[in-house]
C-alpha cells in the first residue's frame, strides 16, 4: 500500500512527465517495428561474440599446457600440473590478463550494439517531425561506432569490465576465504553484504555507460562529457527517465514471459498431437524436460532480442528531452 501510494503520487504529479514516457514508448515500438534489420545487427555481434569466446577457450587450453602434468600418487592415481622454477606465478598472471580480456571484447562488442541501436534511433527521432515519419540510418549509425567513438565505446567497456573482474577476484578469494574458515556465519554475512554493494556499483557505472552512449549517439560528445551531460539531463527530467525506464523493462519482462509460454505451449502441442510422443511403445512419460530446456532457450533469445528496446527507449528519451530544452519545451523533431 505504501509503494501504491509513493506510485500515485509521482503519477499525480508527474502527469506530463508521464505522458512525454508513454509517447516516447510508443515511438520506440514504431521504430523497432519500422526498422527490422536492427535485429539482425543484434543476431550479427552474438554469434561474433560466440566465435570470439570459442578462439578464446582454445588459447586458454593452449595457455593450460604451461606446466608438466604428472603423477603425484600412484597408489591413488592423483595427478599435479609441475611448472618450471619461478613460472607458476606467470601462468597465473597470464591467466588473469586473458580472463580480463575476453571480458573486455565482449563488452566491447555489446557496447556497440548498443550504440548502433541508439544512434539509428536518434537519426529516426531527428527525421521525423510531426507530419512526416523518416527512416533510422543504420548505415550511418555503424560508421558513427567504428570511425568516431570507437575509443569511446572502448573506454566506457574498459570501465565495467574492470568492475567485473574486480567482484570476480574478490568473490573467488572471498569464497575460497570462507570455506578454509568453516562457512562462519559472521563472514557469510560480510561477504554476501559485499556482494550486494559491488553488484550495485556494477549496475551504476552499467547505467551510466549506457547513458553516455545516449548522449553521445545524439550529440556525438566525447565519452566524459557524455556521461556528465547526460547525468544533468536526467537530473533535470528525472521523472520522465524514471517513468521511460520503468515502463520499458515492463514491457521487455511481459513480452519475454509471453514468448516463452507461447513457445512452450507450441513445444507442448506438437510433442502431443504432431510427433505423438506419448503413444506407443518409446512414449514418453514426462514433458517437463524438454519443456524446461526450450524455456530456458527462448527466455535466453527473447532476452537477447527485446534488451535492444531498453536502449531504443533510452535514446528517444534523450533526444526528446535535449530537443525540449533546445525549443522552450516545445519539441520541433520527432514522430
Amino acid at each position: 500500500m505504501i509503494l501504491a501510494f509513493v506510485m500515485l503520487i509521482m503519477v499525480c504529479c508527474g502527469y506530463s512527465q508521464l505522458k512525454v514516457a508513454i509517447d516516447v514508448i510508443d515511438a520506440a515500438a514504431d521504430y523497432t517495428k519500422k526498422t527490422k534489420r536492427i535485429i539482425g545487427v543484434s543476431v550479427l555481434y552474438f554469434v561474433l561474440q560466440m566465435i570470439v569466446f570459442i578462439i578464446w577457450l582454445f588459447s586458454v587450453a593452449c595457455l593450460w599446457s604451461w606446466g608438466d602434468i604428472r603423477v603425484d600418487n600412484v597408489k591413488y592415481q592423483t595427478k599435479e600440473t609441475f611448472f618450471p622454477k619461478g613460472q607458476k606465478d606467470n601462468f597465473y598472471y597470464a591467466l588473469l590478463f586473458m580472463i580480463f580480456g575476453i571480458m573486455w571484447i565482449l563488452e566491447w562488442m555489446t557496447a556497440q550494439v548498443n550504440f548502433v541501436c541508439m544512434c539509428s534511433a536518434a537519426t529516426y527521432y531527428f527525421n521525423s517531425d510531426s507530419e512526416h515519419e523518416g527512416d533510422a540510418e543504420v548505415g550511418f549509425a555503424f560508421h558513427v561506432a567504428y570511425f568516431k567513438h570507437a575509443g569511446s565505446l572502448a573506454f566506457g567497456s574498459f570501465l565495467i569490465a574492470l568492475v567485473k573482474f574486480i567482484e570476480l577476484v574478490f568473490m573467488t578469494a572471498a569464497e575460497a576465504a570462507l570455506k578454509h574458515s568453516g562457512d562462519n556465519a559472521a563472514m557469510k554475512c560480510a561477504i554476501r553484504c559485499a556482494e550486494c554493494l559491488m553488484k550495485c556499483f556494477e549496475d551504476i557505472v552499467d547505467y551510466v555507460n549506457k547513458s553516455a552512449y545516449a548522449y553521445m549517439a545524439v550529440t556525438g560528445d566525447s565519452f566524459c562529457t557524455s556521461a556528465l551531460n547526460a547525468f544533468l539531463l536526467q537530473l533535470k527530467h528525472g521523472l520522465g527517465f524514471v517513468f521511460a525506464k520503468f515502463l520499458a523493462e515492463m514491457f521487455i519482462l511481459v513480452g519475454k514471459i509471453f514468448i516463452t509460454l507461447l513457445n512452450m505451449l507450441m513445444t507442448y502441442c506438437l510433442m502431443k498431437y504432431a510427433f505423438k510422443d506419448y503413444e506407443g511403445d518409446d512414449a514418453m512419460t514426462s514433458a517437463t524436460g524438454p519443456l524446461v530446456v526450450v524455456a530456458i532457450v527462448t527466455f535466453l533469445c527473447a532476452s537477447v532480442f527485446l534488451g535492444l528496446f531498453d536502449e531504443t527507449v533510452l535514446a528517444l528519451m534523450t533526444c526528446v528531452c535535449l530537443d525540449m530544452d533546445l525549443n522552450d519545451g516545445a519539441p520541433k523533431y520527432g514522430p
